[in-house]
């Protein structure tokens, strides 16, 4: 919920929602399309398999941290304001 209001720039959250909804449907129906097949493929090895499998869940939580770090947050969290005064008391001792 945090990110949706984050993209709710003029507050149009529940645009933003639907549309959110929208697109995760999209990505689940090609995901589908595409695995399906992939699954029935009996010649495929395990090793084939899993190794696909292992790609494909580290580029998907590859893209997700990418993703995350491109958001600007306006709130702080606990390990935020912990990042933030561990870095302001290390400053001010330096001067």
């Amino acid at each position: 919920a945090v990110i949706s209001a984050h993209l709710a720039r003029a507050n149009n959250f529940g645009d933003v929602a639907s549309k959110e909804a929208a697109q995760e449907t999209l990505v689940t129906l090609i995901g589908l399309i595409i695995g399906v097949p992939f699954a029935r493929i009996e010649w495929l090895s395990l090793y084939v398999t899993l190794s696909v499998f292992f790609f494909l869940t580290w580029l998907h939580i590859y893209a997700n941290i990418k993703a995350v770090r491109c958001l600007r947050l306006r709130t702080l969290t606990r390990h935020r304001i912990h990042l933030l005064l561990k870095n302001f008391f290390t400053d001010s001792a330096k001067l």
